[in-house]
């Protein structure tokens, strides 16, 4: 289990029970795997009549793990865990098969108790503790490289809220990798910008993957796809009940953070987020732009998140923009050099990847987020 902690931040629930299931046909095939080699060297037809014998068995194998694996809550997910602790932990592991005085009893108060299952309460604090502590005082919000779709977790201290997914690919790739790897099988709060499905197809395979969602907010199309259509479906039969994003209207998902909503159709967004703010905007014409202008001084100051698509100067005048991200492999040349000429620090999420703020640290490419000290 540690190296799968390690590997791939997570372990499957019946993992034991398939292997106890399985061992007895292992055997079979790894010694009818060796007698039809030996026989095929000989004679290849013989070989070949052979291997056509442990075939069911193969097949029974596979049936077997499939099965297994599609078994509600199969995979848990804990978040990858650090070196050290994967040293740790095989380091007792060793100390108890080599050394017999782990192997004794141990008294306490009367009862008495085999030594090793200190040692198994030592690894499990060294593999899990660390992790939850990480997740229950993170404050951090991760911006994805999905295309021109804006993708955006934010981690706050033990809640967690999706706004996106881009689309069926992405989820599965890159979305959910992460979510795995941070340890996070449920959203707390899932909020659609668009129902397009290059904004919203993943849904749909997060739902699939095991991930559920608590509660949830989308911003009607006037042409809502049919993958969405039966995405919703689903979630009413989990038992959520979508909830309409209409102007003025305010999200409170905790102390740390709010989501206001200036705008739909396209959708803009002011999120707050410990003492940062962040102004998304959809694919906005000129004048709904200026519409925003009107709400400058709720925006002031705002970090400027949108798809790199047309943006006014005197938006980002008005708004006193400092700090833009851009979900798109490429700005707009024009938008550009606005930008560059009001000195406005540009990242891209196209160029620089997945770009991370945390509490602690500024807005920058998430691959120089520093999340050792953290881990400790």
């Amino acid at each position: 289990m540690p190296l799968q902690l390690y590997a791939i931040g997570g372990f499957s629930a019946y993992s034991l029970i398939a292997n106890i299931i399985t061992s007895p046909l292992f055997v079979v095939l790894i010694l009818g795997g060796i007698v039809s080699g030996i026989a095929g060297v000989i004679y290849i037809p013989a070989g070949a009549v052979l291997a056509w014998f442990i075939k069911p068995v193969t097949s029974l194998v596979l049936a077997i793990v499939t099965a297994i694996g599609n078994l509600p809550g199969n995979f848990r997910s804990t978040g990858t865990i650090e070196l050290w602790q994967l040293t740790l932990a095989y380091g007792f592991i060793l100390l108890v098969w080599l050394y017999p005085w782990w192997q004794r009893q141990q008294q306490f108060q009367g009862v008495k108790f085999p030594r090793w299952l200190i040692a198994a309460f030592l690894v499990t604090a060294i593999l899990f503790i660390p992790q939850t502590f990480q997740r229950r005082t993170t404050l951090q919000a991760t911006i994805f490289e999905s295309g021109r779709a804006p993708v955006m977790l934010i981690q706050a201290k033990g809640k967690n809220i999706l706004i996106n997914t881009g689309n069926k690919s992405q989820a599965s790739f890159n979305l959910l990798g992460y979510l795995q790897k941070q340890g996070i099988s449920r959203l707390d709060w899932g909020i659609a910008t668009q129902t397009i499905p290059d904004v919203s197809e993943g849904w749909g395979t997060l739902l699939a993957k095991g991930v559920t969602i608590g509660e949830f907010a989308d911003a009607k199309d006037l042409s809502i796809a049919q993958i969405y259509q039966q995405f919703i479906r689903d979630l009413n039969q989990a038992g959520v009940k979508p909830q309409g994003l209409e102007p003025d209207k305010k999200i409170t998902i905790d102390s740390n953070v709010t989501i206001d909503v200036l705008q739909i159709n396209p959708t803009a967004l002011l999120l707050t987020i410990g003492d940062s703010r962040w102004l998304f905007i959809g694919d906005m014409n000129p004048k709904q732009q200026r519409q925003l202008l009107s709400q400058k001084e709720k925006i002031k100051g705002a970090i400027l998140w949108w798809s790199g698509g047309e943006v006014l100067g005197e938006l980002i005048k008005g708004a006193e923009i400092r700090l833009a991200v851009a979900s798109t492999t490429e700005v707009v040349a024009k938008v550009r050099a606005d930008l560059e000429k009001l000195n406005v620090n540009v990242l891209v999420t196209g160029r620089e990847g997945a770009i991370g703020w945390r509490a602690d640290r500024e807005v920058q490419p998430l691959s120089e987020l520093d999340d050792s000290s953290t881990a400790l």
